[in-house]
């Protein structure tokens, strides 16, 4: 339902969006992947969840 009012869920809380999904939702996505990489660059504050959908 909340898609279709241009919802979108907090990117660290599960959810069913995909990373091209999340592309689309949030028009500052690469930023922020290019800052989380910048403070953690071996993923170690990742987990399974956020590994594959930001990762």
């Amino acid at each position: 339902m909340f898609r279709k009012y241009g919802g979108r869920p907090h990117w660290g809380k599960l959810n069913t969006f995909s990373r091209e999904e999340f592309k689309k939702s949030y028009p500052k996505w690469n930023d922020f992947i290019e800052l989380r990489r910048s403070f953690d660059p071996e993923s170690k504050f990742l987990n399974t969840y956020l590994k594959d959908t930001i990762a």
